[in-house]
């Protein structure tokens, strides 16, 4: 069963998150954006209707994205997470993509990340 197309977009870089949801909205996604750890948590307590995906950049302040990423496993465990980064996937830190199902280098490709975020939602295969 497909989930819902609703996505949450943590990154602490306004332009990102502009971006990003721009990219997700022409597609038909329902797309929420905070800048915080702390504000992706409270959106996903306080969302009314389930989110299908998160999407997290791996560099935030004062919580790092896998940290997140396994506070937001214990609201929600089943909600599919890409990781997003402008480092390389070498230059990140052992650890930094724990508990990630998709690890995306920004900048990324509007079919790409589309491609993604559809898979994750229907349980389709990954795109390379």
């Amino acid at each position: 069963m497909a989930r819902p197309r609703t996505v949450l977009v943590v990154d602490d870089d306004p332009s990102i998150r502009l971006v990003v949801r721009k990219m997700l909205e022409a597609s038909g996604f329902t797309v929420a954006v905070v800048g915080t750890g702390a504000a992706a948590l409270e959106a996903l307590a306080g969302a009314s209707a389930p989110f299908g995906a998160a999407m997290v950049d791996v560099i935030l302040p004062r919580m790092r994205g896998s940290a997140l990423v396994q506070a937001l496993r214990e609201q929600a465990p089943d909600l599919p997470v890409v990781l997003m980064s402008g480092y390389a996937r070498d230059d990140l830190e052992d650890g930094d993509l724990n508990g990630c199902d998709v690890f995306l280098n920004k900048p990324f490709q509007r079919m790409h990340l589309v491609a993604t975020i559809d898979a994750l939602l229907t349980g389709a295969p990954l795109p390379e």
